[in-house]
C-alpha cells in the first residue's frame, strides 16, 4: 500500500475497527485453541500508556542494536521513532475505542 492509502484506511475508523477486532478474536482463538497460556487479554483496548514504562533501557538498548543481526544494515535504529510510532497508534485506536 501507497502512505495515502494507509492514511485513507486509517480514516476509516468503521472498517479499521473490524479488523481490529477481528484480528483481536482471531488471536485469542489461535492462543486457546494451541493452550497456549496468556497472561495479556487480547481483546482489551491497545492503552499503550499504561504499558510503556515497560520499555526500559535494556529495552532501548536491544531495539537500537537491532540491526545488526535483524535487519542487516549499518544504521542504528532510533528507539524515540519507535516510541513516537506507538504513541501515534495509541491514538489512532483510542479514537476507535480500541
Amino acid at each position: 500500500m501507497r502512505l495515502h492509502q494507509i492514511q485513507k484506511f486509517l480514516a476509516d475508523s468503521e472498517e479499521l475497527k473490524q479488523i481490529v477486532q477481528l484480528t483481536k478474536e482471531t488471536d485469542t482463538f489461535y492462543l486457546q485453541k494451541r493452550n497456549i497460556p496468556v497472561t495479556y487479554n487480547f481483546l482489551a483496548t491497545y492503552d499503550f500508556l499504561s504499558w510503556k514504562d515497560r520499555f526500559d533501557e535494556q529495552i532501548k538498548d536491544r531495539y537500537e542494536s537491532i540491526h545488526k543481526d535483524l535487519l542487516y544494515t549499518n544504521k542504528k535504529q532510533e528507539f524515540g521513532i519507535a516510541l513516537k510510532v506507538f504513541e501515534e497508534i495509541n491514538d489512532v485506536l483510542t479514537k476507535i475505542g480500541e
